[in-house]
Formats: structure tokens, sequence, C-alpha cells
């Protein structure tokens, strides 16, 4: 074991209040993002279509300049911006940039917080026995250099990071479960994590694949797996609708042309790759796999290759019977390679419009940790003889703290 102390159940309550803290203590190191100005406008221009859809009387518009209907950005989710501005404007601090931008940081760290805590509940799905490999796991994910620093001032692609996080946890429960009560919840977290930005449709195509591929493998499923299927996604855009003012009219036409257009904007500039500007209109296919290997530390990768390769060995295993997964241990660690994998493979093959390194996907990155951590029990039940991989990856973890340390805020 990596640990030989005797687990606590108050360890995980500690390990949370902790990060609370440190987190509360550093959030004024980090400042404001590039991103921030233009994200709050957004949230302002959905909250002005809101407020003339529902009638509301009396009520002068945030951005007089701008309309929702033609709004460049309209296709974004807004969820977040809609309620940070809310929340700004109920404070008072809409004429005060220091609070209202310190009051982003809050939300976007409180998110972060919030995920990492379902992250733990992940894990705790897969490794039910093994008391420490959930806190392990999500030690590894807030010793993540660039995942770490982004949860404080990244209004956008780390918004999709936190409700992934969820989606992904309500998915595997309903997986292991296959409950009503377990298929509402996963839904209405699909709806939010639709509503922060759609590439988050890779989680119910995980989960409408899964239970497709269930019903090719045994018949006996297709009565219930259709049920689940068809309440599902309806239920999914139900719970995202409410939250997107620009799909309260003609909603289908709209969501369509939203997803049509993910692949397509329209950034004519440069990126930065080992050290040469290449155009972001023409990003070679190993921009977003390089991005990932150069900041990911180097100890952390040979656990997730290892996870990777004791999951495609379970896989491989499982054709011989016609199957992908033998059981729910194997479905979860499919689960994730899938959507830690397949929307690298969906903006490689669709030639994805990127830029700033890898932020866009910075989301798949809990799904590589959960890899991770498959890949430290593969080697705990394969190589128990020597704990070389225990004192590795408590070296991996160590010095990658003493480095963000030093480095801090600057990673």
């Amino acid at each position: 074991r990596l640990i030989k102390l005797k687990f606590s159940p108050l360890y995980p309550i500690l390990f949370f209040l902790g990060l609370l803290g440190l987190g509360l203590g550093i959030l004024d190191d980090y400042g404001i993002s590039w991103d921030e100005s233009i994200q709050r406008r957004h949230g302002r221009v959905s909250i002005d279509y809101a407020a003339e859809k529902l009638g509301i009387e009396g009520y002068e518009r945030l951005e007089p300049k701008w309309d929702l209907e033609d709004y460049q950005w309209s296709n974004y989710g807004m969820i977040y911006q809609i309620t940070a501005n809310v929340l700004e404007q109920q404070l008072g601090y809409e004429d005060e940039p220091y609070r209202y931008y310190k009051l982003r940081h809050y939300l976007a760290f409180g998110l972060f917080w919030l995920a990492c805590l379902y992250f733990y509940r992940t894990l705790r799905l897969r490794f039910p026995d093994e008391d420490w490999y959930p806190l392990i796991g999500t030690l590894a994910l807030v010793l993540s250099p660039r995942i770490f620093a982004n949860g404080f001032y990244n209004p956008k692609d780390h918004i999709l990071l936190v409700f992934y996080v969820v989606s992904t946890f309500t998915m595997l429960r309903f997986l292991k479960e296959r409950s009503w009560r377990t298929l509402i919840l996963h839904a209405f977290a699909t709806g939010l994590a639709l509503n922060t930005r759609l590439p988050a449709l890779i989680v119910p195509l995980t989960t409408l694949l899964i239970l497709s591929w269930e019903m090719l493998r045994d018949r006996s499923r297709i009565g219930k797996n259709v049920k689940w299927a068809v309440a599902y996604l309806p239920l999914s855009v139900a719970f995202m609708v409410p939250f997107f003012p620009y799909l309260w009219e003609d909603t289908f036409s709209r969501l369509i042309g939203a997803f049509s257009e993910m692949s397509a904007f329209d950034w004519d500039s440069t990126v930065w790759l080992f050290g040469n500007r290449i155009s972001a209109l023409n990003v070679p296919w190993y921009y977003i796999p390089a991005w990932i290997l150069i900041t990911t530390p180097i100890i952390y990768l040979l656990f997730i290759f290892t996870g990777m390769f004791a999951t495609m060995k379970n896989m491989l295993a499982s054709l011989k019977d016609l199957r992908w997964w033998r059981n729910d241990e194997e479905l979860l660690d499919f689960a994730q390679a899938g959507l830690a994998i397949g929307p690298i493979l969906v903006v490689i093959l669709l030639g994805s419009t990127l830029y700033n390194g890898w932020r866009h996907l910075h989301f798949v990155f809990p799904s590589f940790v959960f890899l991770l951590m498959v890949g430290y029990d593969y080697g705990q039940r394969n190589w128990a003889r020597t704990q070389v991989q225990s004192w590795v990856l408590g070296a991996g973890l160590a010095l990658t703290a003493v480095t963000m340390v030093r480095y801090h805020p600057h990673q």
C-alpha cells in the first residue's frame, strides 16, 4: 500500500477542509485572465434577453449595445456567467471591478472544490474496498499545476471541467445502480454540463452508446434500456433549456446550429508548440497530445499509460466473449477511457480551432487521473512483491507539490 497508516473517515473531511482553506487563502495571488471581461459581458447580454422574454417591467438593460439574437457568442451556455452576474447585482458590485472579479474567482474555486469532491466520490465507486485510493487520486488531481491554477480564474473551460466531473459521476452511478432516481440525477447533471459548453455532448453520447451496446449484446436488457434511453435524452434537454436563454425560442433549430458551429470557430491567429508559431486554424493533429504530455508530471504519465494498458488488456480479454467489459469495474474503466480519449479524437478529426495550449480540453484530465489510479491498482495487484510503484507515485506527488509551491502562482 502507498500508505500503511490506518485510514480514518476523518481524513477526507480534513483533506477537503484543508483544500478549501488553502484555496481561499491564496485566491488573491491570481490575477484576471483576458477571457473574464468578455465572459462577464456574455452573461449580461443573456440576462437582458431573458428579462425581455420574461416581460420584466422597468428593467434597464445591462448591455444596450448588444442583442443576443445576433450576438456572436449566443451559442455559448451561460449558466455560470448568468449566476455570477446576478450575484454581482444583488451584492451591489456592478461598479467595482475588483469586487466583481474577485467574486468570480470565489465562484470558480468553489466549483473546482466541488468537482474534487465529486471526483472523490467517483473513485469511491470504482474502489469501494480501497479507502486510500479515492483520496490519493483526488490529491493527484489537485496536484496538477495547470488544472489547479486555472481552477481560480478560468471562467469557461474549467466550468465545463466541473460539470463534466459531476455528470461523469452521475453516469457511472447510474450504470452501477440502474434506477430511475439515478437516471434523473444524471439527466439533470447532463443538462448543466451542456449548459456550460457543448463539447459536454460526449457524456450523453457515452451513456447512450453503452446502453445501446448492452441491448445488442443481451436481448434481456432491451426493454429496460430502451426506457432509460427514451427518458434520458429528453430529460437532459429539458434540464438544459431553462438555464440557456438563447434556446427559449426555436429550441431545436438553434441547438442544431450551435452543435454545427462547435468546430468552426474562426480565430485567425497563431499558437505556440515546441517553440514554433503555427496557425490556430491549421494546428497539427498531435497539438493536443503534445500539450498534455508537456504539462503533465512525468510520473503521472507513467501511471496513466499503465491504466490505459490495463483497460485495453481487459477490453481485449472481454472481446473473446464479444464484450467490451466483464464486470462493473471494467465498465467504469471503459467509460472513463472513452470520456478521456473521445473528445481528443473528435477535436483531431474535426480539425477544430484551438488556442492557448490545451485549456479547451482540460475537462478530460480528471478521467486521465481516474486511469492513473487504475494503473496504480494494476501495479499493486500484479507487482505486489515490490512496492516500487508506491514509492514512485508518492515521490511524484511530493515532487509536484514542491514544484507548485516553488512556482506559485506562475503555473
